[in-house]
């Protein structure tokens, strides 16, 4: 089960590089892969897509420094909890995506961003509950299900090894 978790972990990983190569890029995205975006952004947040990717702590200080002049924007709170995932700060990433969900509640990428921050700090039910959240934006989504299975599954074997394990 673990691997299956992996497996699908990878995938849906590589589902959102592939995505976010072809924007860097400025094609569609490849065949077969649906924007988890909610729709078109009306400008893009300072520290490019790119720079998230290259240079997380440089795109981190461009989005703090725009959060200051504009504290409600979602999108801005989106690509710093990218950037701050970038630099394995996912409790620092956890607080972006919250912020970004907060503002605007029906951020699809959000609220995945926020189940893998949950996944990496080891807190499971809160992880299937953000997957929860974002199916209810986008129920079709078969990655997402994916993953919530694969949690679900992790949570289950670890209910079952420590009942098997912990008696007397």
């Amino acid at each position: 089960l673990v691997l299956e978790y992996r497996i699908l972990n990878t995938l849906a990983q590589y589902n959102m590089m592939a995505q976010l190569r072809a924007a860097l890029a400025g094609e569609a995205a490849p065949s077969g892969i649906e924007s988890n975006r909610c729709g078109e952004r009306a400008a893009a947040p300072a520290g490019s897509r790119r720079q998230q990717l290259d240079q997380p702590a440089d795109a981190e200080a461009a989005l703090r420094k725009q959060l200051t002049l504009l504290p409600r924007d979602s999108d801005a709170y989106y690509a710093l909890g990218n950037a701050l995932r970038g630099q394995e700060r996912e409790a620092d990433a956890l607080e972006a995506y919250e912020s970004a969900i907060s503002i605007s509640p029906r951020d699809y990428e959000s609220h995945i961003g926020r189940a893998g921050c949950l996944s990496k700090l080891g807190r499971p039910l809160d992880e299937i509950e953000a997957y929860r959240s974002a199916l209810a934006i986008k129920p079709d989504d078969v990655s997402v299900h994916a993953c919530m299975h694969a949690s679900l599954s992790l949570s289950l074997v670890a209910c079952m090894h420590l009942s098997l394990f912990s008696r007397p």
